[in-house]
């Protein structure tokens, strides 16, 4: 399907133009069919207000939806928060997915946060997790930010998620790209803060792998995939403490050899 873009009401709309394209915004917008056999309602109406609206209006996908709902669309996302912003270019192959501008006013200025930094409220699994998703769009954007070349901002998302988002409210976990957040730490000069989140995943690794060996011939059978995983995760992560020279990466990786030992 090809879009024609209003080019002056891109201009107009106030989002972000690639830098990669110095201006030239391009003549039409391409969305690929390939692979699809139907188009559902849900479908039909995201292409028309696509076709409708002409940027005259910002059309966001929040962050929670599923790729399997972004009828191909997910090249042209920008993320400006905690939603992808529609825009004309393909921002994928423009390596633009993320306005940092926008978003670094919203997380740090616009947003409003409460509840997460105060230890006496009670958060059940459900709601953690959420919240740990939180802390990774907080990633997102300092990794944009380094990459641009933004440190003294990037220094203050990283401050601004630790007070909003407090560890001891919501743990830092691997599955929510932690371990990444920790490398922002070691990339902005904040080794002791980077080697404390390193060192509460790695135990986290290491008490599962323990409690897994703690099981019986056939249960440990049974959970051999899953204690696999978790070594894995371990490996990246003592990985990333040799990589930025950390004192602490000989304790864990003495500790990976000590575990992989007891099933060889």
């Amino acid at each position: 399907i090809l879009y024609k873009v209003d080019k002056e009401a891109v201009r107009r709309s106030g989002m972000m133009i690639p830098a990669a394209l110095h201006g030239e915004i391009p003549d039409y917008m391409t969305i690929s069919l390939k692979g699809r056999r139907a188009i559902y309602k849900q479908e039909l109406m995201m292409l028309e207000m696509l076709a409708r609206a002409n940027w005259e209006r910002p059309i966001y996908m929040a962050i929670t939806v599923g790729s399997e709902n972004y009828l191909n669309l997910g090249d042209y996302f920008m993320q400006e928060g905690l939603t992808y912003r529609f825009t004309p270019f393909n921002t994928a192959k423009l390596d633009a997915r993320v306005d940092s501008e926008k978003m670094y006013d919203n997380l740090m200025n616009r947003f409003k946060w409460g509840g997460l930094d105060n230890d006496e409220i009670y958060l059940d699994n459900y709601t953690q997790n959420i919240c740990s998703s939180l802390r990774r769009v907080f990633m997102h954007l300092i990794r944009q930010l380094l990459k641009e070349g933004k440190q003294e901002k990037a220094i203050a998302a990283l401050a601004k998620c630790e007070t909003v988002i407090s560890p001891s409210v919501i743990p830092y976990d691997y599955a929510y790209g932690d371990l990444d957040l920790a490398e922002c730490y070691y990339q902005t000069g904040q080794k002791a803060k980077a080697d404390k989140i390193v060192a509460a995943l790695a135990d986290k690794s290491v008490e599962y792998l323990t409690w897994y060996l703690s099981l019986d011939e056939e249960r440990f059978h049974l959970s051999r995939e899953n204690w696999m995983y978790h070594l894995g995760i371990l490996d990246a992560e003592c990985r990333i403490m040799k990589k930025y020279e950390s004192e602490m990466s000989g304790k864990y990786f003495r500790a990976f050899d000590e575990l992989y030992d007891r099933i060889e």
